[in-house]
């Protein structure tokens, strides 16, 4: 007995959109925190105040401002909190999905950051950043109506990104550098394998009773995991033209293509274990898809109005458009590559910031932001119920003493709230509708020690 072509999307089709989501804090699946005083902004001075080594991620030209051997480091926690409303699922037979539990399917997150600079003379400067700009974890339970769509997603990326910078003269330094990637992702979702061999004996026999009756009692599952490494470049300039009160800094991150492989695992109730292996279908397998991680261009402006007085602005656009399609392959020759439709566009961040040294220890700083979601509503699916954020930040940095510093910061992210409308494609076509909404908070603290 041979299963519909269709029912291959069951296990894959949603399983594919593991290697393109991350739930994270900056739109899309970006992460953008790398730096407890640039939480603190709103990221405001990412890229032309050099208050931090983030700049060695950020903008390695501002890496000049610093001087000796230094090394930092810190961490975000991430904390999350979301739940569907309105929620409303049902098969193509008419029936609804059952959904016994909606929990918030977000979770907290530690993002950790590291940094080393040395300045082996007065215009030459080597940097080396450890940060983790892509990751997501979110869980939906096996009970809820959106099971067919998403069970478990969880992505990490790891950068590993040595830069150079020179200073050219009085008001021009340059950098850049290379960035080697790691990216590991793991997806599962629930399949109703019932659903699927009724539809299946329908076809045969030309029946309408077994697809309604099956559907939703024999529940399966779709494990998908994979690896990658990629590598991609970025570049910086920093300009005072006017003098050193105000700064100027612009930066390009380039995207990173990633070749994911990994391994695509099924579990099937024993009531149809039989049936399905004789099909060769749904069964373990090699996968492998390609992933463009997007590209960004950033741009800033800090100006001291005094030598304790600072305002940030920066805009950011991120290349999101080149990202169009995924496709999935599969070892197994019986399972067809799924292409998943993304569509994303391009996005834009925009954030203003401002900092007051009180003393020559005590430093403090606010900042605020607006953060485009790259996703279209049309397209938008549960691993990703995304919306535009809102961003309101404060922090702090005292200076222990000459050679140690420490920050802490908290930021608050407002979500639109976010209509889904999304229907798997297998022969069941369960399609679930439900309204997102989601907050978040923002702790960070960081250190920075000069040798």
């Amino acid at each position: 007995m041979k299963l519909a072509k269709p029912a291959l999307a069951v296990a894959f089709g949603a399983a594919a959109t593991v290697w393109t989501i991350a739930d994270a804090r900056a739109a899309g699946f970006e992460l953008r925190e790398n730096s407890a005083i640039g939480t603190g902004e709103s990221y405001a001075g990412a890229v032309s105040g050099n208050y931090d080594l983030s700049t060695i991620y950020n903008n390695p030209a501002g890496m000049t401002a610093f001087t000796g051997i230094m090394q930092g480091g810190g961490a975000t926690l991430i904390d999350p909190s979301g739940h569907l409303s309105n929620v409303q699922g049902h098969n193509i037979y008419g029936t609804s999905l059952s959904n016994s539990d909606d929990r918030d399917p977000t979770q907290a997150k530690v993002i950790p950051s590291a940094y080393m600079l040395w300045a082996p003379n007065q215009d030459w400067r080597l940097g080396l950043a450890l940060t983790v700009p892509f990751g997501l974890i979110t869980s939906y339970s096996g009970t809820e109506a959106v099971r067919y769509q998403a069970l478990e997603s969880e992505i990490e990326s790891l950068d590993i990104n040595p830069n150079i910078a020179y200073k050219a003269n009085d008001w021009l330094s340059v950098g850049g550098g290379f960035t080697v990637e790691k990216v590991k992702a793991k997806l599962t979702n629930a399949l109703d394998i019932g659903g699927i061999v009724g539809s299946t004996l329908d076809s045969l026999f030309h029946t309408t009773t077994n697809g309604p009756a099956l559907s939703q009692t024999a529940d399966g599952r779709s494990d998908v995991v994979g690896t990658s490494y990629g590598v991609g470049y970025n570049f910086g300039v920093e300009l005072t033209p006017w003098g050193p009160d105000t700064t100027i800094g612009v930066a390009y991150r380039s995207s990173v293509h990633q070749k994911l492989q990994g391994r695509a695992d099924f579990t099937v109730p024993s009531t149809y274990a039989a049936l399905i292996a004789a099909t060769g279908e749904l069964q373990k397998t090699n996968a492998t898809a390609d992933l463009t991680l997007p590209g960004n261009a950033w741009i800033g402006i800090t100006h001291h109005f005094t030598d304790r007085f600072a305002v940030d602005a920066s805009y950011q656009y991120t290349q999101w458009s080149s990202f169009k399609t995924l496709e999935v392959d599969f070892e197994n020759p019986k399972q067809a590559p799924v292409i998943d439709p993304e569509n994303y566009r391009d996005a834009s961040f925009v954030s203003i910031g401002a900092n007051y040294a009180f003393t020559d220890r005590l430093t403090v700083r606010a900042g605020t932001a607006f953060d485009q979601t790259p996703v279209q509503s049309r397209y938008r699916d549960f691993r990703l119920p995304d919306g535009n954020r809102y961003w309101l930040s404060t922090g702090a940095t005292y200076q222990l003493t000459s050679n140690v510093a420490i920050s802490g910061a908290y930021a608050h992210l407002f979500f639109d709230s976010a209509t889904v409308k999304q229907t798997d494609i297998n022969p069941i076509y369960d399609t679930v509708s439900a309204t997102s909404n989601v907050d978040a908070d923002l702790v960070s603290v960081s250190a920075t020690i000069k040798f």
